[in-house]
């Protein structure tokens, strides 16, 4: 089975951007479509801690248990900071007598 996959890329700076302008946060969770990307994220909000999930993930990454979460925390500075989890899936091939792992 091949995967093609891109690197996610997400455009945080205009996500955090809309998070700092709703007064009401996002403690029940929101959908959020990067433009960069077309992607959807789950988004949510808890105190100074700002968790987002994948959603609109490939059913054949979906079906490998493949995944990407992050979690940020605002510091005293005003900016987000954290770290993303991602669990993709690679094919591995054989070419040109070498065997290869990548995304392609």
């Amino acid at each position: 089975m091949i995967f093609h996959l891109e690197r996610p890329r997400i455009d945080m700076r205009s996500l955090l951007d809309s998070v700092v302008s709703r007064s009401d946060g996002l403690t029940g969770g929101t959908v959020w479509t990067s433009l960069t990307s077309g992607r959807d994220y789950t988004i949510r909000q808890d105190g100074d801690y700002l968790y987002m999930d994948w959603v609109s993930i490939p059913t054949q990454i979906k079906e490998a248990a493949g995944f990407t979460r992050s979690e940020l925390k605002k510091g005293s500075d005003g900016k987000w900071r954290g770290q993303a989890h991602a669990r993709l899936p690679l094919h591995i091939h054989q070419k040109f007598g070498r065997i290869c792992a990548d995304c392609n």
